[in-house]
């Protein structure tokens, strides 16, 4: 079995941490992509960084990394804690598509949009005003709002996941870029609704992911790799 981890730190926007070397499994390979501006050349005249980090995030199965039989991504505002983090995330995944943490403090996406409304109003807020001011996150909820056929009742969190690159993750991870590329930044919040709609198997990680003794929260911490 060939494993793959993405993760991607575009525009040196996070500051870079090292990872702790993985122990692969018997019988496992694992190799790792950290992708940076010298391998994801920047698009200044078409995207931001952040956009730009969607597509080896959203497309790093068949266009960034091919091949593998199993993949998983880390944001560059986490790392990998132990040589056998990878190993477990594995175990999580078992014989689903993809196996994804549960929101640590919401838990729908219609209270996920109410609480990015609410804090982008403080005059106070800045952090995320920085990341999703002017962003169409009206749009992107009313179109998922309007859908009768999806249920609302699950948010997950697109920090840390692992997936099979099936024919409907290939799907979910497209619908997912249409969304983040066409309203809005915040891909968490079309992320429940994409799963859903392309019918992906979900094993969901209960643990908070800020919790997790297998991953490391590094967002503004010092400390260079």
């Amino acid at each position: 079995m060939r494993v793959a981890v993405l993760s991607a730190n575009l525009g040196a926007y996070e500051c870079p941490h090292s990872w702790v070397t993985q122990r692969p499994p018997h019988g496992i390979t694992i190799d790792v992509y950290r992708f940076t501006d010298a391998n994801v050349p920047p698009r200044p005249l078409a995207m931001t960084s952040r956009l730009l980090c969607g597509l080896p995030k959203m497309f790093g199965a068949w266009q960034f990394a091919p091949g593998y039989d199993a993949y998983m991504w880390v944001d560059a505002s986490c790392a990998l804690l132990h040589e056998d983090s990878v190993a477990w995330f594995l175990d999580q995944l078992d014989g689903a598509e993809l196996a994804v943490f549960r929101h640590p403090d919401r838990r729908t996406i219609r209270e996920e949009y109410e609480f990015m409304l609410e804090r982008m109003a403080r005059p106070d807020e800045t952090y995320l005003n920085s990341r999703y001011k002017g962003e169409w996150l009206q749009s992107l909820y009313e179109e998922i709002a309007t859908d009768t056929s999806y249920v609302d009742d699950r948010l997950y969190a697109s920090t840390a996941f692992a997936y099979k690159p099936t024919p409907r993750v290939q799907l979910m991870m497209t619908h997912w870029w249409l969304t983040k590329s066409r309203w809005s930044l915040h891909d968490q919040i079309a992320w429940p609704y994409v799963i859903a709609k392309a019918g992906c198997s979900v094993n969901v990680i209960e643990q908070s992911y800020l919790k997790c003794p297998y991953l490391t929260y590094v967002r503004n911490k010092k400390r260079a790799a």
